[in-house]
Parts: structure tokens; C-alpha cells; sequence
């Protein structure tokens, strides 16, 4: 026996139950959604951090530059500093004016070697974090002579 007006009802049942999305579907869309954006957090921080290394990299590459042709001006690197440098035009200006900040808000110090180290200096920055300190110095070490260091977030490397 055929009742055509059942399988309208039947239809019309299932039309309603299939508005919108399960529980199921919104979970699994937004677990999805999480994991991407957790990813994308991460490699945000994965560049960030190289970026603040490499910025490190090119100011302390700019300060030994800067630094070995004071020395070819003079004999030693005596009264050697940041602002020194900065006064002849070695190194950018707003240096000078205290603002010799590295990409963590510390500062780049310059010293000159004791008299046993006459040839020699040391920059120290201060302020930055373990793991870009310690990046830093991997990246640094081999233009680098004698003891350089990262302790507590300062790096201190010793140039000729």
C-alpha cells in the first residue's frame, strides 16, 4: 500500500535534522583551526628570535669594524669606547647619545685590553636573553679570540 503523505513526514524529519553543523564537525573544525594557529605562533617566534640574533650579529660585526680601524688610526685600542667611536663617525650617531641599545634594551660596552692584552678588546652587551645570547655567541665564536662567554644574559667576546 502507497501513502504518498508518509514519505513527505519522512522527508520533512529528515530536512530538520540536517540544519547546521554536529558537535562532532565543530570540534574537529575547531581543534584544526587551534593546531594552525599554534603553528603559526611558533614559527612567528622561531623568526622573531633569529631576527634579534642576527641584529645582534650586525651591531657587534659594526663595533669590531668600527673598532680595528680606530686602531689603524692609532697604535692600541687605549681609551676605546661606543662613544668614541660614535664621535668619529664610526659608528651611527644616536649611539653616541646613549641610545647604544641591543635588540633586548641592554647596552653594547666596549673595553680596551689590560696592558698583558694590548692588542685586544672586549664587547660585552648586557640584557639579553640565554637563548639568543647563547645563538649570538655560536654565531660570533669564530671571529672572536680568547674567552667569550654567556652568562646570565650577557655575552662578552674578546677581539684582536
Amino acid at each position: 500500500m502507497y501513502h504518498p503523505t508518509n514519505k513527505k513526514r519522512v522527508v520533512s524529519k529528515k530536512k530538520a535534522h540536517q540544519q547546521g553543523f554536529s558537535i562532532i564537525e565543530l570540534t574537529v573544525v575547531l581543534a584544526v583551526a587551534g593546531m594552525l594557529i599554534v603553528g603559526a605562533l611558533v614559527a612567528g617566534n622561531t623568526v622573531m628570535s633569529n631576527m634579534k640574533s642576527n641584529r645582534y650579529v650586525q651591531d657587534i660585526s659594526l663595533i669590531v669594524t668600527a673598532a680595528r680601524a680606530w686602531k689603524g688610526i692609532g697604535t692600541s685600542y687605549t681609551n676605546l669606547s661606543v662613544a668614541e667611536l660614535t664621535g668619529m663617525e664610526r659608528l651611527p650617531t644616536a649611539w653616541g647619545n646613549g641610545e647604544n641599545q641591543n635588540p633586548d634594551g641592554g647596552n653594547y660596552v666596549l673595553t680596551p685590553g689590560t696592558e698583558a692584552e694590548v692588542g685586544q678588546f672586549t664587547i660585552t652587551t648586557t640584557g639579553a636573553d640565554q637563548p639568543t645570547c647563547l645563538n649570538v655567541l655560536a654565531q660570533i665564536q669564530s671571529q672572536s679570540v680568547g674567552d667569550s662567554t654567556c652568562s646570565t644574559g650577557d655575552l662578552s667576546a674578546v677581539f684582536k
